[in-house]
């Protein structure tokens, strides 16, 4: 399974590995569960969204306005014209 699919992923996965001392093919989900690690993109999207909100519930007009200018840029798909 590829749905969460990196460089970093693997390379911590490798590393998860060779701590834990065991062979290369074995399974992630087992490696995760044994290590208690999860995904890094979800730390990544905790992350995002930890500093969406801040930026919500922020006091700064100048922050806000910087998000609602943001949010109205073209996505890569709109500008690529998917």
């Amino acid at each position: 399974m590829k749905v969460m699919h990196s460089g970093l992923q693997t390379l911590h996965l490798n590393f998860l590995k060779g701590t834990l001392g065991v062979k290369q093919p074995a399974p992630y989900w087992a490696v995760r569960r044994e290590s208690g690690h999860k995904p890094l993109q979800l730390y990544w999207f905790k992350s995002a969204i930890k500093f969406y909100n801040g930026i919500l519930s922020s006091n700064s007009a100048t922050l806000k306005q910087a998000l609602r200018a943001d949010l109205k840029l073209p996505t890569w798909a709109e500008m690529l014209g998917f």
